[in-house]
Protein backbone atom coordinates (compact mmCIF):
# COMPACT_ATOMS: atom_id res chain seq x y z
CA UNK A 1 0.00 0.00 0.00
CA UNK A 2 1.00 3.77 -0.53
CA UNK A 3 1.32 6.43 1.50
CA UNK A 4 -1.67 6.33 3.76
CA UNK A 5 -3.82 9.55 4.90
CA UNK A 6 -4.16 10.29 8.43
CA UNK A 7 -7.91 10.19 9.32
CA UNK A 8 -9.72 12.47 11.81
CA UNK A 9 -7.63 15.88 13.18
CA UNK A 10 -4.45 14.57 11.33
CA UNK A 11 -3.81 16.81 8.02
CA UNK A 12 -0.07 15.95 8.09
CA UNK A 13 1.78 13.05 5.67
CA UNK A 14 2.12 9.76 7.46
CA UNK A 15 5.27 7.29 6.59
CA UNK A 16 4.83 3.90 4.09
CA UNK A 17 2.33 1.72 6.06
CA UNK A 18 3.16 -2.38 6.16
CA UNK A 19 2.41 -4.03 3.02
CA UNK A 20 -1.22 -6.22 3.53
CA UNK A 21 -0.40 -9.65 5.17
CA UNK A 22 2.87 -8.35 6.78
CA UNK A 23 3.80 -9.47 9.95
CA UNK A 24 3.12 -5.91 11.62
CA UNK A 25 -0.35 -5.73 11.15
CA UNK A 26 -0.33 -8.36 13.71
CA UNK A 27 1.88 -7.16 15.96
CA UNK A 28 1.12 -3.91 16.48
CA UNK A 29 -1.66 -3.70 19.23
CA UNK A 30 -3.63 -1.07 20.12
CA UNK A 31 -3.95 0.27 23.64
CA UNK A 32 -7.10 2.42 24.16
CA UNK A 33 -6.39 2.71 28.09
CA UNK A 34 -3.31 4.69 27.41
CA UNK A 35 -3.99 6.07 23.85
CA UNK A 36 -1.13 4.33 22.30
CA UNK A 37 0.07 1.59 19.67
CA UNK A 38 2.67 -0.92 21.26
CA UNK A 39 4.72 -4.38 19.61
CA UNK A 40 7.58 -6.27 20.57
CA UNK A 41 10.55 -6.98 18.83
CA UNK A 42 13.06 -9.52 19.60
CA UNK A 43 16.31 -9.71 18.17
CA UNK A 44 19.33 -12.19 19.45
CA UNK A 45 17.16 -13.03 22.09
CA UNK A 46 16.96 -9.82 23.76
CA UNK A 47 13.19 -8.72 23.56
CA UNK A 48 12.61 -5.06 22.64
CA UNK A 49 9.25 -2.92 24.02
CA UNK A 50 8.69 -0.16 21.31
CA UNK A 51 5.43 2.50 20.96
CA UNK A 52 3.83 5.23 19.13
CA UNK A 53 1.48 7.68 21.49
CA UNK A 54 -1.17 9.06 19.61
CA UNK A 55 -1.11 12.51 22.23
CA UNK A 56 1.78 13.26 19.87
CA UNK A 57 0.47 12.91 16.65
CA UNK A 58 -2.64 15.67 17.29
CA UNK A 59 -4.65 12.71 19.13
CA UNK A 60 -4.72 10.56 16.18
CA UNK A 61 -4.81 7.09 16.57
CA UNK A 62 -4.93 5.63 12.90
CA UNK A 63 -1.76 7.49 12.60
CA UNK A 64 0.07 6.30 15.74
CA UNK A 65 -0.79 2.84 14.35
CA UNK A 66 0.29 3.35 11.10
CA UNK A 67 3.77 4.69 12.37
CA UNK A 68 4.28 1.73 14.53
CA UNK A 69 3.52 -0.42 11.76
CA UNK A 70 6.62 1.58 9.46
CA UNK A 71 8.58 0.93 12.87
CA UNK A 72 8.17 -2.33 12.94
CA UNK A 73 9.08 -3.25 9.03
CA UNK A 74 12.30 -1.29 9.79
CA UNK A 75 13.30 -3.62 12.71
CA UNK A 76 12.37 -6.73 10.85
CA UNK A 77 13.27 -6.00 6.73
CA UNK A 78 15.75 -3.62 7.31
CA UNK A 79 17.87 -4.79 10.61
CA UNK A 80 17.59 -0.98 12.19
CA UNK A 81 18.85 -0.67 15.32
CA UNK A 82 16.32 0.59 18.06
CA UNK A 83 18.09 4.40 18.34
CA UNK A 84 17.86 4.39 14.87
CA UNK A 85 13.87 3.31 14.23
CA UNK A 86 13.50 5.55 17.72
CA UNK A 87 14.98 8.51 15.18
CA UNK A 88 12.50 7.52 12.35
CA UNK A 89 9.78 7.67 14.86
CA UNK A 90 10.04 11.20 16.01
CA UNK A 91 10.66 12.41 12.89
CA UNK A 92 7.03 10.61 11.60
CA UNK A 93 5.84 12.75 15.00
CA UNK A 94 7.28 15.75 13.42
CA UNK A 95 6.44 15.33 9.50
CA UNK A 96 2.72 14.76 10.37
CA UNK A 97 1.90 17.69 12.84
CA UNK A 98 4.21 20.04 10.65
CA UNK A 99 6.52 20.35 13.49
CA UNK A 100 9.94 20.10 10.79
CA UNK A 101 8.36 22.65 8.69
CA UNK A 102 7.62 25.70 10.95
CA UNK A 103 11.09 27.79 11.08
CA UNK A 104 12.26 29.26 14.48
CA UNK A 105 10.75 32.30 15.45
CA UNK A 106 13.57 34.50 14.73
CA UNK A 107 15.01 37.04 17.98
CA UNK A 108 13.61 40.42 17.94
CA UNK A 109 16.40 43.00 17.92
CA UNK A 110 16.13 45.28 20.77
CA UNK A 111 14.34 48.86 19.25
CA UNK A 112 16.78 51.95 19.21
CA UNK A 113 15.83 54.45 21.57
CA UNK A 114 14.89 57.92 19.90
CA UNK A 115 16.52 61.21 21.15
CA UNK A 116 12.76 61.91 22.98
CA UNK A 117 13.34 59.22 24.97
CA UNK A 118 17.04 59.96 26.30
CA UNK A 119 17.38 61.74 29.36
CA UNK A 120 17.62 65.57 28.78
CA UNK A 121 21.43 66.74 29.77
CA UNK A 122 21.93 68.64 32.73
CA UNK A 123 22.38 72.11 32.04
CA UNK A 124 25.39 73.94 33.25
CA UNK A 125 24.60 77.01 35.66
CA UNK A 126 26.64 80.56 34.21
CA UNK A 127 30.05 80.70 36.01
CA UNK A 128 30.71 77.26 37.35
CA UNK A 129 33.42 76.09 36.51
CA UNK A 130 34.86 72.25 36.01
CA UNK A 131 35.83 70.35 38.61
CA UNK A 132 39.61 71.01 39.66
CA UNK A 133 41.28 67.80 38.67
CA UNK A 134 43.41 66.61 41.41
CA UNK A 135 47.04 67.21 41.07
CA UNK A 136 49.32 63.81 41.54
CA UNK A 137 50.66 62.73 44.70
CA UNK A 138 54.36 64.01 44.57
CA UNK A 139 57.06 61.57 45.54
CA UNK A 140 58.35 61.03 48.58
CA UNK A 141 62.58 62.52 48.42
CA UNK A 142 64.81 59.72 49.48
CA UNK A 143 66.30 60.00 52.84
CA UNK A 144 70.23 60.71 52.44
CA UNK A 145 72.84 57.90 53.20
CA UNK A 146 74.06 58.51 56.89
CA UNK A 147 77.69 59.22 56.62
CA UNK A 148 79.92 56.46 57.79
CA UNK A 149 82.47 57.53 61.08
CA UNK A 150 85.95 57.34 59.80
CA UNK A 151 88.59 55.47 61.27
CA UNK A 152 90.70 57.49 63.68
CA UNK A 153 94.75 56.13 63.06
CA UNK A 154 96.36 54.73 66.27
CA UNK A 155 99.66 55.88 64.93
CA UNK A 156 101.60 58.69 65.42
CA UNK A 157 100.57 62.04 63.23
CA UNK A 158 102.35 62.09 59.73
CA UNK A 159 105.35 64.13 59.78
CA UNK A 160 105.95 63.56 63.77
CA UNK A 161 109.49 61.72 64.18
CA UNK A 162 109.39 57.40 64.93
CA UNK A 163 108.51 56.62 68.41
CA UNK A 164 112.42 55.42 68.92
CA UNK A 165 113.51 58.59 68.12
CA UNK A 166 111.92 60.17 70.84
CA UNK A 167 112.94 57.64 73.70
CA UNK A 168 116.59 58.02 72.36
CA UNK A 169 116.54 61.97 72.69
CA UNK A 170 114.35 62.14 76.23
CA UNK A 171 117.33 59.60 77.57
CA UNK A 172 120.10 62.01 76.25
CA UNK A 173 118.14 64.40 77.94
CA UNK A 174 118.09 62.90 81.73
CA UNK A 175 122.06 62.08 81.08
CA UNK A 176 122.57 65.51 80.31
CA UNK A 177 120.72 66.47 83.79
CA UNK A 178 122.38 64.34 85.46
CA UNK A 179 126.00 65.77 84.47
CA UNK A 180 124.85 68.99 85.27
CA UNK A 181 123.81 68.65 88.59
CA UNK A 182 126.94 66.35 89.16
CA UNK A 183 129.46 68.87 87.75
CA UNK A 184 127.40 71.64 89.84
CA UNK A 185 127.64 69.48 93.44
CA UNK A 186 131.40 69.23 92.59
CA UNK A 187 131.82 73.19 91.79
CA UNK A 188 130.14 73.59 95.35
CA UNK A 189 132.19 71.08 96.81
CA UNK A 190 136.04 72.96 95.73
CA UNK A 191 134.19 76.54 96.72
CA UNK A 192 133.35 74.96 100.10
CA UNK A 193 136.99 73.56 100.36
CA UNK A 194 138.83 77.09 99.00
CA UNK A 195 136.93 78.93 101.46
CA UNK A 196 138.00 77.04 104.61
CA UNK A 197 141.30 76.72 103.87
CA UNK A 198 141.11 80.67 103.43
CA UNK A 199 139.82 80.48 106.96
CA UNK A 200 142.37 78.79 108.52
Amino acid sequence: AGAAAASGAGVGVLPEDAPLGHPAHTRVKVDLLFNRACMDWTKDKVKTRFQTTASLVKGDMNAAVVIARACFVKFQDEGWEKEQVTNFRNECYDRFTGRSAAPAPAAKAAPAKSSAELPPAKPKTAGESPPAKKAPAEPTPAKPKAAEPKETPTGPPSGAPPTHLLKKKSGKRKRDKSSSSSSSSSDSDSGGRGAAAAAA
